[in-house]
């Protein structure tokens, strides 16, 4: 697993990053994230802990999947599913997931995982964490050979780390949300898109709050855009990411 910080990059184990107030691992040796076992680390009434992590995962996985809402990705923490903003950790998938047949289905689809990762690597607050692997789970499924090997020379996670270290700290605003499209601005400077949806979206967004005028660099496509004017139609294509940058001239 990797372990995003403000200015550096620091490799650390899963086990250790989701510890209990005990003290304890979370998620001890031959202990896996399955439905039965996440409400025994579910936080008492009045204490939040780490555990509540666990739940956000699948927070993130349903409203990603085929038939869940981007509206739930809004606010998380109402849902009791997650912690507070300044503490949660996110993740996308872990070494649970593809290693385990039972666990399997819990897979996002490819492209879902690619935008679930612009989710968790352009919000705010919190830790997002980046599963790597080197196929190990290729032998018994050949499908995955080359899915999560050596993530991090990815140009898009690297775009996206880039974005969430620029935009670190920077106050988050949802602009528009759906079923299918959820965009939010990130500071005066930051605009996160995404599109689970096959059709192409045009979103009418409110540029109050951010640069304007401006130009925009989407640094997962390298497109560029000029933002002006009170409202904006945002193009999204389907099955797509975004997220601009202000250029800083």
């Amino acid at each position: 697993m990797t372990y995003l910080s403000e200015n550096k990059e620091e490799r650390v184990y899963f086990e250790a990053v989701l510890r209990s107030e005990s003290g304890e691992s979370m998620f001890a040796e031959n202990t896996y994230l399955a439905p039965d076992n996440l409400q025994q680390f579910a936080p008492p009434a009045g204490r939040a802990t780490q555990a509540a992590t666990a739940l956000q995962f699948h927070t993130i996985r349903e409203a990603f999947s085929l038939s869940g809402s981007l509206k739930r990705l809004t606010h998380p923490e109402i849902e009791d599913n997650a912690l507070p903003w300044y503490r949660s950790l996110t993740f996308v998938v872990n070494h649970d997931v593809p290693y385990n047949g039972g666990f399997r289905s819990w897979l996002l689809d490819p492209q879902d995982e690619h935008l679930a990762y612009a989710y968790i690597l352009g919000k705010d607050g919190g830790v997002p964490l980046v599963f790597s692997d080197h196929n190990e789970s290729a032998k018994q499924y050949p499908e995955d050979k080359g899915r999560w090997a050596n993530i991090l020379e990815r140009t898009d996670i690297l775009n996206m780390i880039h974005f969430h270290n620029t935009v670190h700290g920077k106050p988050m605003a949802i602009l528009y949300e759906s079923d299918t499209v959820l965009v939010f601005r990130r500071g005066d400077v930051g605009i996160v898109a995404i599109n689970k949806s096959a059709s192409e979206q045009w979103i009418e967004i409110n540029t109050w709050g951010l640069k304007n005028p401006g130009i925009y660099q989407d640094l997962i496509h390298k497109h560029q855009m000029q933002l002006s004017g009170n409202n904006f139609s945002l193009y999204i294509p389907p099955r797509t990411a975004q997220m601009w940058l202000a250029d800083e001239t």
